[in-house]
């Protein structure tokens, strides 16, 4: 529901579920305004109060497009054959394959600012 309902106001970019999950969403402000007030309204009302966590932590106003479409990717722990079984739950996201996601769109910038606080720990 949620990638369909992104193209229905014109969005792109693509939803990595999991712990944590991350979505990245591109277009027009007002069409990324009008998603994130529908998936706010109507989409979290069918997930329960403490999980209805969402926080927009980059903004980037005037770029290029980096997805031709709206997709979700599993970057699970689990995903990645030479990861397989690594942690104990299946839904925990693999970083090290979002950031090689990442960068493979152009998107190096969004990892590092998303992960700035790990990243910058011994």
């Amino acid at each position: 529901a949620f990638c369909e309902s992104a193209l229905e106001h014109g969005c792109t970019g693509f939803l990595m579920p999991g712990k944590p999950a991350v979505a990245a969403v591109e277009g027009r402000s007002s069409d990324i305004a009008d998603f994130l007030r529908h998936t706010r309204t109507v989409l979290f009302a069918q997930v329960p109060p403490a999980s209805r966590k969402m926080t927009v932590s980059l903004l980037d106003e005037d770029v290029q497009r980096a997805f031709d479409g709206f997709e979700e990717v599993d970057l699970c722990t689990g995903s990645d054959p030479s990861t397989k079984g690594s942690h104990k739950r299946k839904d925990m996201a693999d970083l090290g394959l979002l950031q090689k996601f990442l960068e493979a769109k152009g998107l190096t910038h969004a990892f590092q600012f998303l992960f700035q606080t790990a990243l910058a720990e011994p």
